[in-house]
C-alpha cells in the first residue's frame, strides 16, 4: 500500500451504528490517497464491530485503554499512529462533501509552506432551525486570530505538533480543546489558507441537547442522500445566503478565555450533551421536578422564569427525567402559552414512543394561558427517561413569542387498578400533596411565609 497523503483521524465514543454515515462520507472522497484511523475513547459498545464491517484496507480501528471524555486523547493517538504527513479530522457525527480532501490537497500542493488548510463549513441546526452558521471561508491569513474553524474543516502538517504541541486535556485549560489547538497555531504565526468552498456539514452534538444519551444519525444519512440530488449545490448556496441574512456568516469568534475557569466550558458542553447526568432510582412515593438553571442548547432557556421552563428555538425540545425503575408512572404538569388553543393537545415522545395528552383546566393569568396535562408511561429500567415535545407551528417558539412553557413536573407511580386500594390512595395523596406544595410555594401565601421567616 502506498503511503497516504492524508491521515484522517476520527475520535469516537458510544456512537455504534450511528457512526456509519460519517465513515461513508470519508470513503466516498474523490481523492484516494488517505487512510482513516477511527480512535475509540475506551469504547465498550459495538463501535469496533461497526467500523470493521466496512472491510476496507484504508480503515483502521484503535481503542484507547482509558477514557479521556474528549477528542484530545483520541486525536493525539491518531496523530502518533498516522502514516501520512498531513492530518485531517472528522467528527463522528459530521459529513464531508466528496471533494473535501481533494480541495485541501490542492492548497497544500500549490503552497508547500502552508501549515493549515481549511474548508468551508456549515453548522446545521437541529430540526430545521433557521440561521445556520458558516465558517472557514476567508482570504486573509489574519482570520486565524479571530475566527474559529471546527476540526472537521481543517487539515495540518503532522510536523505542526512538534512546534505547538499536541492536543491538551479539556479540564486543564480554559478554552475548548479545539480552540486551544488553533489559537496556539495562530500565536505561533503558522500559515492558514481557505479553499473558499463549502465542503463540510457539521451536526454539533453541543447544539443537540442530550445527544450523547440518545445517539441518532438521521440528519447525517439525509445529508448523504441530499448530496446525490441535482439541486444540492443550489441548496448549499441558499443556506450560505441565509447565514449572511441572519448575520451568522463568518461570525464564529474566539472569546476572552482568560476570564474562564479551567474546564468550565468543557463541563458546560458535557452537560448539554448529557454526559455528566447520573440516573437515580425512582422513589416509591413519587417526586416533583422543579426546573433549575443549566445548559440546554437550543431546547430550553438556560434560566427558568420562576417555576416555568420556556422553550428556546428547537420545536422538538427534550426534557430529562433522571429516574430509572422500569415501572409505569403518571406524570402531571401545567403548560403555558399565550394562545389558549395551543394548549388543547400536546403530543410527546417518551423514550421514542408516541404519547398523546390533552389539556384540561385552562386558565388565563396575566399574559398567558395555562392548562394541566397528564400522561402515563414506563420509566426505563436501566437508563434515564427522556420526554420530547413535538410542537406544531402554533406552539413552537418564534421571533415574537417564547413558545411553550412547562411548570413543575410531578411523577407518581401509576394506579394499576381502579379498585380503591390503600396503596392507590397513598399514591394519589402523594400526588395531591406535591401539587399543593408546588402551588403553595408559587402563591402569595408562600411568598408571605418566606418573608416572615427572613424577619
Amino acid at each position: 500500500m502506498m503511503k497516504p497523503f492524508f491521515s484522517v483521524v476520527m475520535a469516537t465514543f458510544g456512537r455504534g451504528r450511528h457512526i456509519m454515515p460519517s465513515i461513508q462520507s470519508v470513503l466516498q472522497q474523490d481523492y484516494e490517497a488517505f487512510e482513516l484511523i477511527v480512535i475509540g475513547d475506551n469504547c465498550t459498545d459495538d463501535t469496533e464491530t461497526v467500523v470493521e464491517s466496512f472491510k476496507d484496507s484504508k480503515v483502521r480501528w484503535i481503542n484507547l485503554p482509558a477514557r479521556c471524555r474528549s477528542q484530545s486523547a483520541p486525536n493525539n493517538a491518531g496523530i502518533k499512529a498516522a502514516n501520512g504527513d498531513i492530518i485531517a479530522y472528522i467528527g463522528h457525527d459530521d459529513i464531508w462533501e466528496p471533494d473535501h480532501l481533494s480541495s485541501l490537497a490542492a492548497l497544500f500542493t500549490a503552497n508547500p509552506s502552508l501549515d493549515f488548510a481549511v474548508g468551508g463549513l456549515i453548522f446545521h441546526l437541529p430540526n430545521g432551525i433557521l440561521g445556520c452558521q458558516v465558517t472557514g471561508i476567508f482570504k486573509d491569513d489574519s482570520a486565524k486570530h479571530k475566527n474559529f474553524f471546527p476540526p472537521s474543516s481543517f487539515a495540518h502538517k503532522k510536523l505542526v505538533c512538534e512546534e505547538i504541541g499536541f492536543w491538551r486535556m479539556p479540564f486543564d485549560i480554559r478554552p475548548p480543546v479545539d480552540c486551544d489547538f488553533l489559537l496556539r497555531a495562530a500565536n505561533a504565526d503558522l500559515h492558514f489558507a481557505s479553499t473558499g468552498n463549502i465542503s463540510v456539514h457539521k451536526f454539533a452534538a453541543g447544539h443537540r441537547y442530550l445527544s450523547y444519551l440518545t445517539h441518532e444519525s438521521d440528519e447525517q444519512s439525509d445529508m448523504l442522500a441530499a448530496m446525490r440530488q441535482a439541486d444540492h449545490a443550489r441548496n448549499i448556496a441558499r443556506i450560505v445566503e441565509e447565514s449572511k441574512n441572519h448575520n451568522v456568516y463568518m461570525t464564529m469568534r474566539y472569546f476572552n478565555y482568560k476570564k474562564m475557569g479551567r474546564g468550565v466550558l468543557a463541563r458546560q458542553n458535557a452537560s448539554r450533551k448529557g454526559i455528566v447526568q447520573r440516573s437515580v432510582a425512582f422513589p416509591s412515593h413519587g417526586v416533583a421536578i422543579r426546573h433549575k438553571r443549566g445548559h440546554f442548547a437550543f431546547d430550553w432557556q438556560n434560566v427558568p422564569d420562576g417555576n416555568i421552563h420556556w422553550t428556546s428555538r428547537n420545536p422538538n425540545p427534550k426534557m430529562l427525567l433522571p429516574y430509572t425503575g422500569g415501572r409505569e408512572v403518571r406524570c402531571t404538569f401545567r403548560a403555558y402559552h399565550d394562545n389558549r388553543h395551543a394548549l388543547d393537545a400536546l403530543p410527546l415522545l417518551c423514550n421514542g414512543r408516541r404519547v398523546n395528552s390533552r389539556g384540561s383546566n385552562h386558565k388565563r393569568k396575566k399574559n398567558h394561558w395555562s392548562a394541566t396535562f397528564c400522561v402515563q408511561f414506563d420509566l426505563n429500567p436501566n437508563a434515564m427517561t427522556i420526554l420530547q415535545f413535538l410542537l406544531d407551528e402554533t406552539q413552537a417558539p418564534s421571533l415574537d413569542r417564547p413558545g411553550i412553557g412547562i411548570g413543575t413536573i410531578t411523577i407518581v407511580p401509576a394506579i394499576e387498578s381502579s379498585a380503591p386500594t390503600l396503596d392507590a390512595i397513598k399514591r394519589l395523596s402523594t400526588m395531591l400533596y406535591l401539587i399543593f406544595v408546588d402551588y403553595f410555594q408559587r402563591s402569595n401565601a408562600g411568598r408571605l411565609m418566606r418573608s416572615l421567616r427572613r424577619r
